[in-house]
């Protein structure tokens, strides 16, 4: 039996503040994989992009198979086949390079074909090995990341928000916990740390228009310099 997996869409809303949103998605394929007992499996999207929804079709392989769906480390969803529900819906909404897929229990499944529609907007992973700086500043970058996301949220309309500005504040908020919550900084950490900066990266066409509002100018030049005070940190 196949099972189709749609994970998450985001509407199109009208805009109330800012300038209407002139990312552009594409569908397209990556493929297929096979996720035995107790494997995690990854497909590569070959560059990172702000994932929207993907359609996943797979089954299960003689009996019944249970396997999660993660993004940047986190469950997304979780695929069961062969199932009497067609199908399963699950938010992604964030930006990343690669899908993961995480034997959860039964037997193997096969998913035989994933078809992610994503943003045209594209750039290089990157794979830091460390970050030179203490979990205390750290947290404090974070603390920084998420009061200027709550300043500017009110000035966006809430298609921005959901697309641009809530996947860096959650992130952010990650950060914020996971810094606080171990002594040293992870490797969990560092994974949430680079998809909070990736996710920046992605809003800069809308910081870059905000920029233009001066209720927005201050916020957007203390994310701005987040960033950039993360990428001297990251090795």
């Amino acid at each position: 039996m196949n099972v189709f997996l749609v994970l998450g869409a985001l509407l199109a809303l009208p805009l109330q503040h800012a300038l209407a949103s002139n990312e552009v998605f594409d569908s397209i394929s990556i493929g297929g994989v096979v996720v035995r007992e107790s494997e995690t499996v990854s497909l590569s999207l070959h560059s990172t992009r702000f994932v929207r929804n993907l359609v996943i079709q797979a089954q299960g392989y003689s009996r019944d198979s249970m396997v999660e769906v993660m993004v940047n480390g986190e469950v997304k969803g979780t695929i069961f086949a062969p199932g009497r529900d067609p199908s399963y819906v699950v938010t992604i909404g964030e930006t990343t390079h690669s899908i993961e897929f995480r034997h959860r229990s039964g037997g193997a499944m096969q998913v035989l074909q994933v078809v992610a529609t994503v943003s045209r907007w594209a750039r290089e992973p990157r794979n830091p090995s460390d970050f030179f700086g203490t979990p205390a500043e750290l947290r404090q970058l974070a603390l920084l990341t998420m009061q200027q996301i709550s300043a500017l949220t009110p000035l966006v309309s809430l298609e921005d928000e959901t697309t641009y500005l809530f996947p860096i504040k959650k992130k952010a908020g990650l950060v914020y916990v996971m810094s606080s919550a171990h002594g040293n900084i992870s490797k969990s950490t560092l994974l949430q740390v680079v998809a909070m900066t990736d996710q920046i990266d992605f809003a800069d066409s809308l910081l870059q228009r905000l920029m233009r509002n001066d209720n927005a100018f201050d916020a957007v030049v203390r994310l701005l310099t987040v960033r950039e005070r993360i990428r001297d940190l990251l090795d």
